[in-house]
């Protein structure tokens, strides 16, 4: 089975589109505002996730940073 995440097969766009995600949440860090909807996720948001579950969405409210 081949692997096309690394080595010779590594995808062309993976570097451009890490890059461009470094970016985006730099921008978006710095001109909004989050908070969790729902406080109980603030205290019981799970440090990182392994597996695609599907499970209650954890909706954040954006707010537009004044300057």
């Amino acid at each position: 089975m081949a692997q096309f995440h690394g080595g010779d097969r590594s995808c062309l766009g993976k570097s451009y589109a890490e890059a461009q995600m470094k970016i985006l949440t730099t921008y978006m860090t710095q001109k909004f505002d989050f908070e969790f909807e729902d406080k109980e996720n603030a205290i019981n948001l799970p440090l990182s996730q392994t597996e695609q579950t599907i499970e209650s969405p954890i909706w954040l409210k954006m707010t537009a940073r004044k300057e």
